[in-house]
């Protein structure tokens, strides 16, 4: 007998898995440095709206996701919650949210959101090497503050499908860390290889 209810599952975790695949590699791609001075020469003085289109492009890929993993069939659960669990939970979720509003705080969100590019160029460099703040104990807190929160949630929901997306999250996150280490060494030079000497990646003493 064919299980219609498993099976409408497995299309669910075959849509989320690609739906994660299609925003990683879109991700990267429009990110890095080759790509944006290839858009640059074609739009020309429209390129100031590439981070806004950029930014707009990935918030809806996230909202799809979200939506799915808002409908998933419940009673999946890989475990049973409890009291404790639930505690734990929110308490790590609430504070990787923190650290995620924290380290924004740091950015200039005109640059960040987008606003900043449709601005007429000045001496001023856009990008900004940041030490600072939760900068001093890792050099993606923003990353961080990411695994911590969506770790938070697994435990609140610990469904196949959450945990297919923590798994996608933490993998794509440390990769992409990687390359964009790798743009930053581009743009700042020798004071972010001095930085990374003393400052660890994603997690703060440890990693």
């Amino acid at each position: 007998m064919i299980d219609f209810k498993m099976m409408g599952y497995l299309w669910g975790m075959i849509l989320l898995s690609a739906l994660w695949v299609v925003f990683g590699l879109l991700h990267s791609l429009l990110a890095d440095l080759r790509v944006k001075e290839w858009f640059r020469g074609i739009l020309g003085k429209a390129f100031g709206f590439y981070r806004i289109v950029y930014n707009l492009l990935f918030i809806g890929l996230l909202g799809v996701i979200g939506w799915l993993l808002a409908v998933q069939p419940k009673g999946t659960a890989l475990f049973n919650t409890n009291t404790l669990s639930l505690v734990a939970g929110a308490i790590i979720a609430l504070t990787g949210f923190g650290i995620m509003l924290a380290s924004l705080a740091k950015f200039d969100m005109g640059e960040f959101l987008g606003w900043s590019y449709l601005q007429p160029k000045t001496d001023k460099q856009i990008e900004t090497l940041r030490t600072d703040g939760f900068y001093k104990y890792v050099r993606h807190p923003l990353y961080f503050g990411t695994f911590t929160f969506v770790l938070g949630l697994f435990l609140l929901w610990p469904t196949p499908l959450n945990l297919l997306s923590l798994g996608f999250i933490y993998v794509y996150t440390y990769l992409g860390a990687l390359l964009e280490e790798k743009k930053l060494e581009k743009i700042f030079g020798k004071d972010y290889t001095e930085y990374k000497k003393k400052v660890k990646m994603l997690v703060p003493y440890i990693f």
